[in-house]
């Protein structure tokens, strides 16, 4: 992150329009992101930090355990797949871009973007499909 912040600094006097600051330092972070994503050796794993705590607070033992685990299962799919989906669907379903500001952040057409997000997304159901035939 002080890597993306130093960059959006250094490049400040060559934003155009204040209204796209967002994408614009969506897409500068995006792509430092990336870079090391690409970076790393293929048998090292993502650090995807301490996942969040159920939305459930409220609930059982029970209940936050599951959902912890689903969590924790989630994060396990996600680093299966490749960059470029993974890095569109968590800032559509996570950080809650649209897709006009993905495309930006990550250089591409929208309907790519659409694309990745649709396949991640398949992907996802696929492995978590698990989760879902034992809530049935």
């Amino acid at each position: 992150m002080q890597e993306a912040f130093l960059t959006a600094w250094r490049r400040l006097p060559t934003l155009d329009r204040a209204e796209a600051f967002r994408s614009w330092l969506y897409q500068i972070t995006t792509r430092r992101c990336l870079d090391v994503v690409r970076g790393r050796r293929p048998e090292e794993s993502l650090d995807l930090g301490t996942v969040a705590e159920p939305v459930a607070s409220g609930a059982g033992p029970e209940t936050r355990l599951e959902q912890r685990e689903q969590l924790q299962d989630l994060a396990a799919a996600l680093q299966t797949l490749p960059v470029g989906p993974r890095a569109a669907w968590s800032l559509r379903e996570i950080d809650e871009l649209s897709y006009d500001e993905i495309a930006t952040a990550l250089d591409l057409p929208v309907s790519t973007v659409r694309g990745r997000i649709a396949r991640a997304r398949h992907e996802l159901a696929e492995r978590m499909g698990a989760w879902q035939t034992t809530r049935d």
